[in-house]
């Protein structure tokens, strides 16, 4: 038996850039963090195959899927490999111009999971997932960045939060850090500057982060990295027993100035959330560090 979800958002531009914003399928491991890497066997204008890996759930995927495009309306999906959890899958994306600056978006699936696949959890976690990508989609083209990056630690889940709460001890893992000044800090809360290496330049930055009950940890730049007028996030930890899954989410406003930088710095940021990220896993495998 088949199962549908749909949601729907709107997007503060034309339908032609909305549009083309999904229809360029290279261009979605720069909108969505997840997207690994995507492999083009087909491509015109009314129709597209490709394979395409993410990382979802701590670990990869790839499934092979075929678009059919009506350019400016619609474009349907086919998953040839769909995701593991699910024996069939299948999607639309529907576009309709409010006005000349506003864009609906309405996007819709139709699954059916597995025999071991509870459809209620699943179909939560998949409308979770849509809406993801219709945001992400809508604050890439909107012009401000949100990046969600995760990866699995080899440790436990205390010794893992203590370790990213512990923001004076991080030049020893990350060597991108320059300097780290404490102006407050309690058990919960903490204010620093750090002078850290971003482009062969250095920029200080005054942050505020929150640990929470469970120990997940939420920041705010007062004084924000160079180009951004805005930057806050979070870190959040999932106990997986012996092991321990992080995700690392951001979201920043570039300055007016630097508007036309916004493609180009996502990407480099993103790979740098990464790379901190994969440093913390070399550290906890006692492998050596090179940045």
């Amino acid at each position: 038996m088949k199962t549908k979800i749909s949601s729907e958002i709107i997007i503060e531009d034309n339908i032609e850039v909305v549009y083309n914003s999904y229809f360029d399928i290279r261009k979605w491991q720069d909108v969505l963090s997840d997207v690994l890497g995507v492999n083009v066997i087909s491509n015109s204008e009314s129709y597209q195959e490709f394979t395409m890996t993410v990382y979802k759930h701590f670990q990869e995927e790839t499934v092979h899927s075929k678009r059919y495009c009506e350019t400016n309306k619609s474009i349907r999906l086919e998953q040839i490999t769909p995701p593991p959890q699910v024996s069939t899958m299948s999607g639309l994306w529907e576009f309709y111009q409010l006005n000349q600056k506003r864009t609906l978006v309405r996007a819709s699936r139709e699954f059916e999971v597995k025999q071991s696949i509870n459809l209620k959890d699943y179909s939560s976690k998949l409308l979770d997932s849509l809406n993801q990508n219709l945001n992400h989609f809508k604050n890439y083209i909107e012009k401000i960045g949100i990046i969600e990056v995760s990866l699995k630690m080899p440790e436990k889940i205390d010794v893992v939060q203590q370790k990213f709460w512990d923001i004076i001890t991080w030049n020893k893992i990350w060597n991108k850090i320059n300097s780290t000044e404490m102006v407050f800090e309690s058990g919960t809360i903490q204010d620093f500057f750090m002078v850290v290496e971003r482009e062969n330049r250095l920029e200080r930055i005054r942050t505020i982060q929150e640990k929470t009950p469970s120990g997940d940890i939420f920041l705010y730049s007062i004084i924000p990295p160079e180009k951004l007028t805005m930057h806050h996030g979070s870190w959040s930890f999932i106990d997986l027993g012996d092991s321990t899954g992080v995700i690392c989410k951001r979201v920043f406003r570039m300055s007016d100035r630097h508007q036309s930088e916004f493609c180009e710095y996502k990407r480099n940021f993103q790979s740098r959330l990464n790379q901190i990220l994969k440093e913390f896993q070399n550290y906890y495998l006692g492998e050596e560090i090179v940045n």
